[in-house]
This record gives structure tokens, C-alpha cells and sequence, in this order.
């Protein structure tokens, strides 16, 4: 789960290790432009802080499937993927 600072959020009011670890997700939230809240039967369940090119994808609607790790003959980004069959096509050049 991410804990993301509020606005108004001012690292003097936690504990030394608590300061650190929320101002450096204050510090990541706001070099990114994107926020994307990932909701759950009603719940967010993680806010996405992201650049352009990712808040587009996520918000495109893509499909997500479990696939294996790349070291164990998983896709990697620019594969394809056959949604019937479920599998994924190393792109040939």
C-alpha cells in the first residue's frame, strides 16, 4: 500500500524515520505530474504517481495478465500477445 503525504503535509509532525520516508514520497509525488488513483470494488487500492507516457497507458484501459518473470522466458515490452491462445510473441525484426 502507498502512504502518500497530503498537501499540508509537514515532516516536523512524525518521528525522524517517518520524516525521511515521507518526505521522500512527497518529494517523488511532486516530480511526477500524474496522479492516478487504482480503485477497487470502490477502494483505492494504490495512487500511481507517474509521467505522461504511463498515465496514458494506465488510463487507456489495457489489459493485464499474469505472465512469467522475463528471465524465465516471460514478454518483455514490445512483444504480442494472443489473447485465444495466451501467449506472448517475441517481435521479429
Amino acid at each position: 500500500m502507498s502512504i502518500t503525504p497530503p498537501a499540508n503535509f509537514n515532516a516536523e509532525d512524525f518521528p525522524n524515520p517517518i520524516k525521511k520516508m515521507l518526505a521522500d514520497r512527497k518529494a517523488a509525488s511532486d516530480s511526477m505530474p500524474f496522479h492516478i488513483a487504482m480503485i477497487v470494488d470502490g477502494t483505492v487500492i494504490q495512487a500511481l504517481h507517474v509521467d505522461e507516457r504511463f498515465a496514458a497507458a494506465y488510463l487507456s484501459s489495457p489489459t493485464f495478465v499474469q505472465c512469467k518473470g522475463l528471465s524465465e522466458g516471460g514478454p518483455d515490452a514490445g512483444w504480442s500477445y494472443d489473447s485465444e491462445k495466451g501467449t506472448f510473441t517475441a517481435p521479429t525484426e
